[in-house]
């Protein structure tokens, strides 16, 4: 049996109180109302600044023991040092987010979309090799050049997973590489952010969550493939993720097959 996750990319919009949050709530209050909802939040800001440690366990105070977090990578890491000499803010990045482990998800290596697999695979192999073990990982690539079979297969043994997103840089091919699988949907940034509309034009739709709730879901080596689906798109972010709940929220699926 598999369990399919779904939530938002962050929680701190103003946008969202008088749609998704109550018109008054306090902005301290935003979280714990988030996580009446939902039972997974991916942390974004993590990318652009590492969090402190008084912010991390400020979350994990804030939310039931079911929720899970999930993170990017800084981007000091993956986009301005690319993995060259960044000891120090790796160490800096897990100290803190280790104070929300019992909650946590995959960790999200998010790479630069001119990072290739001709001029980065020793780079990012050594740095995947030295991460610690005990927490699951996800890599979201934007370079077409990544998606070979030695990939899968370079992913598939160190049981990290292949993210699945939908951006403006590559078509990423729903390849299961470990037991969990991990959807990044953007949407249309061009749109304003104050539609409140929920967004149709996607590669992935929500009539594809919907078979995985039917049991049509990706499976690996027979067993099931338990999905983090992470939606991110300001405010329209909670009617695009909470309109998947009358089909698979908190469902518990038995997998089938391939979705190729």
């Amino acid at each position: 049996m598999a369990r399919l996750r779904i939530g938002c990319v962050g929680w701190s919009y103003p946008e969202w109180a008088g749609s998704f949050y109550p018109a008054r709530a306090e902005a301290g209050d935003y979280l714990t109302l988030y996580a009446r909802a939902f039972d997974i939040v991916e942390v974004d800001t993590s990318f652009y600044a590492i969090p402190s440690q008084e912010m991390t366990r400020a979350w994990s105070d804030a939310t039931p023991e079911p929720f899970q977090f999930t993170a990017k990578f800084p981007r000091l890491i993956t986009h301005d040092k690319q993995f060259v000499n960044v000891d120090e803010p790796l160490r800096w990045f897990f100290n803190a987010i280790s104070l929300v482990r019992p909650k946590l998800g995959p960790l999200v290596l998010q790479l630069p979309p001119r990072f290739s697999i001709g001029t980065g695979r020793k780079l990012l192999e050594s740095f995947v090799d030295a991460l610690p073990s005990g927490y699951r990982y996800a890599i979201e690539f934007r370079h077409a050049s990544w998606f070979t079979p030695e990939t899968y297969g370079w992913l598939e043994d160190r049981g990290v997973a292949l993210c699945w997103s939908e951006n403006d840089y590559v078509q990423v091919p729903p390849v299961v590489t470990t037991d969990f699988a991990y959807l990044r949907f953007i949407g249309d940034r061009s749109l304003p952010k104050l539609t409140g509309a929920i967004q149709k034009d996607r590669k992935w739709t929500l009539d594809d969550l919907a078979l995985m709730s039917q049991g049509k879901a990706p499976i690996r080596h027979g067993r099931p493939v338990h999905l983090h689906h992470i939606d991110g798109r300001n405010i329209v972010d909670p009617h695009n993720a909470a309109n998947l709940k009358p089909v698979s929220w908190l469902e518990h699926t038995q997998i089938h097959r391939y979705v190729g």
